[in-house]
């Protein structure tokens, strides 16, 4: 929309009386097709969804054009394999791609957690690496998982990413776990979208922290049905386009004022 009102408004500004009378014909068509390109170019991008069933680590869907998404990882919570089939997910439904959907149940993703306050340095984390390989940004605006979390696992959970080092919370990526050892399902839109410009890479974390537990060698901790969702940002080609479809329309007035200018009355 932006581009739009700026092409529009341009060639207010720059089309005097003459111009529009005698040469508007290539004028308006540029500005004509700069409005069409532009429209369709600003128009609202739809949110696409990264999502992990955990049947594998790499990604079980992605809608996002443009986007490169690496396998889950696992840090600072050892004791057995990633993945499993022990405690699967069930008891929640969520809404993936705009429809409700059950948990999937089969493999999770597992963990220990030591107990204490979230540290970078000791708390255990779920992450992934989000490459835009696009040419238009995109932000990060929401993320969602199931989580199973046992007496002595975590009891809160914080979303924090490569933006800043992993030194703050997201806003609105934070809350409890109940230590309960049942499924829950989680989401969270982001009050600051994660922006990531094109070229760049994003890590994601999901920390989990305040257990009890005394070690790594027990799984208290284990998600399910993680999601991401993403949104292209294409409204800089937009501003683009207005710019260059400006240049060609100056241009044109430029050469249609040339060819309209009046010879002085001669003397003789």
């Amino acid at each position: 929309m932006y581009a739009r009102s700026l092409v529009v408004c341009s060639i207010w500004r720059i089309q005097p009386d003459r111009f529009a009378r005698r040469r508007s014909g290539p004028a308006v068509a540029i500005l004509l097709a700069a409005i069409g390109v532009a429209s369709g170019a600003s128009s609202p991008a739809f949110a696409g969804t990264v999502y992990w069933n955990m049947q594998t680590l790499g990604a079980t869907s992605n809608t996002v054009a443009g986007l490169t998404v690496g396998e889950l990882t696992r840090g600072q919570g050892g004791g057995t394999s990633i993945t499993g089939t022990v405690a699967s997910s069930g008891g929640y439904t969520f809404i993936l791609n705009g429809a409700s959907t059950p948990a999937s149940g089969g493999y999770n993703s597992q963990s220990s957690a030591i107990g204490g306050l979230l540290s970078t340095g000791s708390s255990a984390y779920f992450g992934v690496t989000l490459t835009n390989s696009s040419a238009y940004a995109m932000t990060v605006e929401g993320l969602g998982f199931g989580s199973r979390s046992t007496t002595t696992g975590p009891a809160g959970y914080a979303i924090r990413t490569s933006l800043d080092g992993y030194a703050t919370d997201v806003p609105g990526g934070t809350g409890s776990l109940p230590t309960t050892s049942a499924w829950v399902y989680y989401t969270n839109n982001l009050t600051t979208p994660l922006s990531i410009a094109p070229g760049a890479s994003l890590d994601v974390r999901i920390y989990g922290w305040g257990g009890s537990a005394a070690n790594l060698n027990n799984v208290t901790w284990r998600i399910d049905d993680l999601q991401i969702m993403v949104v292209p940002e294409p409204g800089s080609i937009a501003v683009g386009v207005g710019a260059v479809s400006l240049l060609l329309l100056r241009r044109q007035w430029w050469r249609a004022r040339r060819r309209n200018r009046i010879s002085p009355p001669s003397r003789t």
